[in-house]
């Protein structure tokens, strides 16, 4: 009976302790994201092109900074948690930190970590952009992206005041710019 008893406290503790252990966000191997890696986000949905996923590029007619959008061979970023001193994996729910691995804005300076700028005049929508860099993060208090689970993939959603989700829209020249929306884009990570 005391055996009984002493096998289902220990079967109850642990899963309390597994519940309150954060979710780990996964590669498409299974594999938990690690900040020291680099990885390919890509479409979960979208198969129009064997690597359908993030990049970055200047768009319009500006030279500064770089917009987030969805092309055809994705790059690659580092997706590391907001205390990435603290952790290497990447988990669910919890602020991170994107950055593009090697794109430089000539002739500025590194503009590389994804932030959300202010609505454009023109569409009213507000963008992913890029600014700063992890080393020289920007202001965030209790905003910024988190990666949250999406059916059997993610999805990339900003905090601020409220959590909205990343999704897609289709500027006049055909570009599908990350932008703050309420359909979300679902993602997966793949490893480089």
């Amino acid at each position: 009976m005391k055996t009984t008893l002493l096998a289902l406290a220990l079967v109850f503790l642990s899963t309390l302790t597994a519940a309150d252990e954060p979710e780990a966000v996964l590669d498409t191997s299974g594999n938990r994201l690690d900040n020291n890696r680099r990885y390919y986000i890509l479409s979960a949905t979208d198969c129009s092109c064997n690597e359908t996923g993030i990049a970055l590029a200047v768009l319009g007619n500006k030279k500064c900074p770089f917009d987030v959008y969805v092309q055809c061979e994705a790059q690659k970023f580092y997706i590391m948690p907001s205390n990435y001193f603290q952790t290497n994996d990447v988990q669910v729910s919890t602020f991170v930190n994107i950055v593009h691995s090697a794109t430089r804005c000539e002739p500025v300076h590194w503009v590389n970590l994804w932030k959300v700028d202010q609505n454009d005049p023109d569409t009213g929508k507000a963008f992913v952009t890029t600014e700063g860099t992890v080393d020289k993060p920007l202001p965030r208090g209790n905003q910024g992206f988190k990666i949250e689970k999406y059916g059997s993939n993610y999805k990339i959603v900003y905090s601020d005041t409220q959590c909205r989700d990343i999704g897609i829209y289709f500027d006049k020249e055909g570009n599908r710019r990350l932008v703050l929306g309420d359909v979300p884009y679902p993602v997966k990570f793949q490893k480089v």
